[in-house]
C-alpha cells in the first residue's frame, strides 16, 4: 500500500517538474531581436492579408461581370433582335436627333 501511494504522489510531481522549464521560458522576456522579428513577421502578414483582399475584390468583379456578360448572351440567344435595339436605341436616337435639328433649323446660307 505504501508503494501504491509513494507512487501516486510523484506522479503529480513528475509532471510539474517536466512542465516547470516551459513555464519559465513562456515567461522570460523578450530580446530586441526577437520584438524586431515579431514586428517585421506581423508587418509582412499584415501586406499578405491586404493583397489577398484586393485580389478577392478582383475576382468578385470579374465574376460580376462575367455574369453579366452571360445573362446578355443568354438573352440574344433568346430575342436577339431585342437585345440588338437595347444596345443599339441610344446611338440611333441621337442620329435621329441631329437629323431631325439639321432638317428644322434654316439654312443661314439659303
Amino acid at each position: 500500500m505504501r508503494s501504491r501511494l509513494v507512487g501516486g504522489i510523484c506522479q503529480p510531481v513528475r509532471f510539474f517538474r517536466r512542465r516547470l522549464p516551459c513555464v519559465v521560458a513562456t515567461t522570460r522576456p523578450i530580446s530586441g531581436e526577437l520584438t524586431l522579428a515579431l514586428e517585421a513577421r506581423q508587418a509582412a502578414l499584415e501586406g499578405f492579408e491586404s493583397d489577398a483582399r484586393l485580389i478577392q475584390d478582383d475576382f468578385s468583379a470579374l465574376s460580376g461581370e462575367l455574369r453579366s456578360i452571360k445573362s446578355s448572351m443568354a438573352n440574344f440567344a433568346k430575342h436577339p433582335l431585342d437585345e440588338a435595339f437595347s444596345k443599339l436605341i441610344v446611338p440611333l436616337s441621337a442620329v435621329l436627333l441631329r437629323t431631325l435639328e439639321k432638317k428644322l433649323t434654316p439654312d443661314p446660307g439659303a
